[in-house]
């Protein structure tokens, strides 16, 4: 049986779609003093991006979005209460209606060398060879990526296949890294309550895990 171990998220961001947003109406000092933590700031007409460096949290503005990531690898999903920042966040955008909202996350897993190969032909691609013919030569790599809709949301899912990193510390140096980018968009002109948001982003990022775990733990 091979299996991967889901548990490490690297990245995850609740992200807001508006119709507008005009940065001059927002009160910058609010957010800045979200937390007691000296922020940096870049301010311009376009864009206003506020980084917390010690708890790698980024906020962004700009582009008709208000976008709440958190950077820092952990294998804990509300490690930081996105839902509740996001809230915050968006109490202070005046004139703007929503449009749209989404969640991002990022997964990283250590796999066997060979486990991304077995599983895209399983799933995938299970001949190749046409298209190695058609290519005359040597097929390297083959990138899934799967869209698909379910309930109220959309589904964009890309899976990737790399060298482990110098930073992360493998029992056995035959094993290489799954990564797993998904992005769920959902249509909607009306944000959840703040326990609903928080209920919908952890219930999806469990159904993320789940996703991976029946595509490659196979025999």
């Amino acid at each position: 049986m091979m299996s991967i171990d889901t548990s490490k998220i690297n990245l995850r961001d609740i992200t807001l779609l508006y119709d507008t947003i005009d940065l001059q109406l927002i009160d910058v000092r609010k957010l800045k003093n979200l937390f007691d933590i000296q922020p940096v700031v870049m301010d311009t007409p376009e864009l206003l991006v506020i980084i917390f460096p010690p708890i790698q949290l980024v906020i962004q503005l700009g582009d008709r979005r208000l976008r709440v990531t958190h950077q820092q690898p952990s294998t804990q999903i509300d490690a930081l209460p996105l839902w509740q920042i996001v809230d915050t966040c968006r109490k202070l955008l005046t004139g703007s209606r929503l449009e749209a909202y989404g969640f991002n996350y990022n997964i990283v897993a250590a796999m066997k060398a060979d486990q991304f190969s077995t599983v895209v032909q399983k799933w995938f691609f299970p001949d190749p060879q046409p298209l190695t013919n058609l290519v005359k030569g040597e097929l390297l790599a083959f990138t899934p990526r799967l869209k698909f809709k379910r309930g109220k949301g959309e589904y964009d899912l890309i899976l990737e296949h790399a060298k482990a990193e110098s930073d992360l510390i493998l029992e056995q140096s035959s094993f290489d890294l799954l990564k797993a980018h998904l992005n769920i968009h959902f249509a909607e002109k009306r944000l959840p309550a703040q326990v609903g948001l928080k209920t919908a982003f952890l219930k999806e990022y469990e159904d993320f895990q789940a996703l991976l775990h029946n595509l490659f733990n196979i025999v």
